[in-house]
């Protein structure tokens, strides 16, 4: 069992990309937006995710949006960092997908 289950963390990229994830239950998560968000893009969503840890308090989760937008984080809770790889459809883009690597930090709520 994830430990983390009921409880939420925040997440601030450096690209200014901001959320509240909140861990529902062993496989489903919510995130929401917590800045203005563009493109008609949704400032809320719950999804199905995959954890996997790689160490004490280290974890890798992975979920896939219904606009088909494909989140890979890396959580490292004891530094308070994150990382992520996004991919979202883009037909100008490589393959019709395009990526977002970013970094930024994370704290329990």
């Amino acid at each position: 069992m994830f430990k983390y289950v009921g409880r939420a963390i925040e997440v601030e990229y450096t690209t200014g990309y901001h959320f509240k994830i909140d861990y529902l239950s062993d496989d489903r998560l919510q995130w929401i937006s917590l800045n203005d968000r563009t493109d008609g893009l949704p400032m809320i969503g719950e999804e199905t995710y995959y954890l996997h840890t790689l160490a004490k308090n280290i974890f890798a989760i992975n979920w896939i949006e219904a606009t088909g937008t494909v989140v890979s984080q890396t959580l490292d809770l004891d530094k308070g960092e994150v990382y992520a790889f996004m991919t979202w459809d883009d037909p100008s883009a490589r393959g019709g997908r395009a990526m977002l690597a970013h970094s930024g930090t994370v704290k329990l709520l």
